[in-house]
């Protein structure tokens, strides 16, 4: 089984770092299964694009089977990094499309239905 693991925290010493993501991180590992990580701030994530890394993290995201994001939750939303890796990664074209049903609206397909 191939997972990826995306966490959104800036501080390494943090609850989402040493308990939430250690812990799915260690049981992945003790059952044999593969598991990518992607740390949005380690990585410095580019909020304003980076084609290379956005292609890779769509390749990482394709891949996988199951995909664990942790992010704290401030004022009701998740991190500014992972709100736009959201934006820039499950773009349309390739997490989903618009079937329209006007001129100007339409209904999501999504089309990673399968990533548990």
């Amino acid at each position: 089984m191939n997972n990826l693991i995306i966490i959104a925290h800036p501080d390494k010493q943090s609850f989402c770092h040493n308990g939430i993501f250690k812990t799915i991180y260690n049981t992945l590992i003790d059952n044999k299964e593969n598991v990518d990580v992607i740390d949005l701030y380690e990585e410095k994530f580019n909020v304003f694009g980076d084609e290379e890394k956005t292609n890779l993290y769509k390749g990482l995201i394709t891949k996988s089977n199951r995909i664990y994001i942790i992010s704290p939750v401030w004022w009701f939303r998740c991190t500014p990094l992972l709100e736009s890796f959201f934006d820039q990664v499950l773009s349309p074209g390739f997490a989903y499309k618009f079937i329209p049903i006007t001129k100007s609206l339409g209904i999501p397909k999504p089309f990673l239905k399968t990533k548990k």
